[in-house]
């Protein structure tokens, strides 16, 4: 937090696609989707209330464990989404963003499910 008392950098924990994408009856891919428009508005909403800094924590070492069909298909939609997002920034569109994306190797232990 600044001195002023404004936030400068807040975090937000991406979980419960899964759970929405079958409670709506969609398919999980389209869940995830739904998380990252999410993603997308709060990365508005924090750019008009003058919050520079966010964080988003979108795959857990527990995604790790699930089926490696899931796995891959959680991925692509993340590869996806940055694809689009570094066009827009060098078309000059969503400039005032800058994507980082931190990852760790999945586990060496034994996939559950596979």
């Amino acid at each position: 937090m600044k001195s002023d008392g404004n936030l400068e950098h807040i975090a937000f924990i991406m979980d419960g696609n899964l759970r929405y994408s079958n409670m709506q009856g969609i398919e999980k891919r389209d869940g995830y989707t739904a998380g990252i428009d999410v993603a997308n508005e709060l990365m508005t909403y924090c750019a008009e209330k003058g919050i520079r800094h966010i964080t988003f924590f979108a795959f857990s070492t527990e995604n790790w464990f699930r089926n490696s069909q899931d796995v891959n298909m959680l991925i692509s939609v993340f590869e996806e989404y940055l694809e689009i997002q570094k066009e827009q920034i060098k078309n000059g569109k969503n400039s005032r963003f800058r994507i980082y994306f931190v990852a760790i190797e999945a586990p060496s232990v034994r996939r559950r499910n596979s």
